[in-house]
């Protein structure tokens, strides 16, 4: 949805660079997208290839921004991985397949001329449910997204966003739980991705022999019609993401989480969301449990782009 007004507030640029392609929008004060989100595919994720698609993306946003005579604030960019949102560096994308630093900021200030804010994907999920979302007032929150690429998490304090030394903090599915499981895209083992992400419902499935699934979706309709199977492998991994939700209560004490989570697991009967919630009521410590409303909410790629404009507006 967006909003078809013209103001005189100004506007912020927001992008999400997935593995293979870019959303944009723009976005004004309130955090409405007042122009319909583009979408543009990514040739290959070579560094020159992803900042001349955002340029050329930036432009023509820019073009179609109802800015009413005021210029774009800036331009903000959200990936996933490693990245030092303070100064814009992206240090490790498994995604892109980036494993040296890459000074991301810097490079598109040159090619589009705007102030460019960077960070990573979750982070920018966060800086928008504090502005425009359920975050709004709450003094201690966490986001945690869960979607086809993987599982991650960011923490708010008052007014910050908690980055750590570095930016990895909420690097939640990367927390390693089986020391000799399976490789993980991080370069390490065992770690909550590699438990349930929803690839592993994927394959779960399709190593029984028993069906030919080609996706989450077509995972998520055989568990509807009642395939045990299907069933199963949705809930093996539904319980070890709860077993990740509860190291977060136990660790942070939030008293609310926010779950961007992909369609496929929304539904309330869905047997990965009712084996997550089943965890967290029997494992959570003392009354960390009951000291946390979860929300179970749709995540989309233009939601992470306007997470990603927020950024803009919270840093510029």
């Amino acid at each position: 949805m967006f909003d078809e007004r013209t103001s005189d507030q100004p506007h912020a640029v927001g992008i999400n660079v997935t593995a293979d392609s870019l959303v944009g929008v723009v976005v004004d004060l309130d955090g409405e997208i007042v122009r319909p989100s583009e979408t543009a595919r990514l040739r290959d994720t070579q560094v020159e290839t992803v900042v001349a698609a955002i340029a050329q993306m930036t432009k023509r946003l820019a073009q179609r921004a109802p800015t009413a005579g005021h210029p774009i604030s800036g331009i903000g960019v959200s990936i996933g991985g490693h990245v030092d949102g303070n100064v814009g560096v992206v240090h490790h994308s498994p995604q892109l397949r980036w494993s040296t630093s890459i000074q991301l900021a810097s490079l598109l200030e040159e090619a589009t001329r705007f102030e460019v804010v960077v960070d990573n994907d979750v982070k920018a999920l966060a800086c928008a449910e504090q502005y425009f979302g359920h975050g709004q007032g709450v003094p201690q929150f966490a986001v945690v997204k869960m979607a086809l690429a993987g599982i991650g998490a960011a923490l708010v304090s008052g007014e910050d966003v908690e980055r750590g030394a570095s930016g990895t903090a909420g690097e939640l599915g990367h927390v390693p739980l089986e020391l000799n499981g399976w490789p993980c895209r991080c370069g390490s083992r065992g770690c909550l991705e590699t438990l349930a992400g929803l690839d592993v419902v994927v394959q779960a499935i399709r190593h029984t022999g028993h069906h030919v699934v080609e996706d989450i979706y077509a995972a998520a309709e055989l568990a509807q019609s009642g395939s045990r199977i299907a069933r199963q492998a949705f809930k093996r991994a539904g319980r070890e993401f709860g077993r990740g939700l509860t190291v977060l209560l136990n660790l942070w004490n939030p008293s609310l989480i926010i779950l961007r989570v992909d369609r496929a697991v929304l539904p309330e009967d869905n047997p990965y969301r009712l084996a997550a919630d089943k965890f967290v009521k029997e494992h959570a410590f003392s009354t960390a449990g009951n000291d946390c409303s979860i929300l179970w909410l749709e995540r989309t790629d233009e939601l992470e782009a306007r997470g990603a404009a927020s950024l803009a507006f919270k840093h510029l």
